[in-house]
């Protein structure tokens, strides 16, 4: 008797699931074998939980915009070491990362593009893997717009977000005015529309 309800016998049910449906949610398929460490986990430094974010009008209005969702994304704005990152690695643990959230620090992201320019993979490229997911942290936009390839990269990866409806988190140290001219117009636009802004304030706390 080889059928799966028999007790001991051992069943894959992401094989199970997709007999039932061969086109399941991208968010309920996990990594692909030969991806592992993809997508990159929240960097040790920024994990901590929504609760570990503290008392601060940072952690509250972080806290409130995951409560509520009034819009599908939320971009902070401020100063370097006033906890932008650390907010958003709480976000992307809490939205379930690594398999329903990707998590990438924008220097690491452009990084792994230009590697994998030099070293192409047979498999997903990262843009693609990417994609596959419900949520997005791109932390420090602005840090990385040394080319108009570089531009561009985050301008579709912002694009596809907007598409199709996915959460996005950024994080920038950029002020409105020159995040439109980093971006483009088309692009900050769509950031202002999807996104509730935060004004993150405070003294650099990686120097006190």
């Amino acid at each position: 008797m080889s059928s799966p309800e028999r007790i001991g016998h051992v069943v894959n049910l992401d094989s199970a699931r997709k007999t039932v449906d061969p086109t399941p949610p991208i968010i309920e398929v996990p990594d692909q074998p030969g991806e592992t460490g993809f997508p990159p986990r929240v960097p040790p430094r920024y994990a901590r939980t929504l609760d570990q974010l503290g008392d601060t009008p940072t952690a509250k209005a972080v806290c409130n915009w995951v409560a509520d969702r009034p819009t599908s994304g939320l971009l902070m704005v401020g100063p370097v070491g006033t906890g932008k990152s650390t907010a958003a690695g709480a976000i992307g643990l809490h939205l379930g990362a690594p398999y329903r959230c990707s998590y990438w620090p924008v220097p690491d992201l452009i990084a792994a593009l230009k590697d994998e320019m030099h070293n192409p993979t047979d498999g997903y490229t990262v843009a693609q893997k990417i994609k596959r997911r419900s949520a997005l942290v791109l932390d420090d936009i602005g840090t990385e717009h040394d080319t108009d390839w570089q531009r561009k990269v985050l301008i579709d990866l912002i694009a596809h977000a907007y598409d199709q409806q996915h959460t996005l988190i950024a994080t920038t140290n950029l002020a409105p005015a020159d995040l439109e001219r980093a971006l483009g117009e088309r692009t900050a636009s769509r950031l202002v529309e999807i996104c509730t802004l935060l004004a993150v304030t405070g003294n650099d706390r990686r120097r006190a």
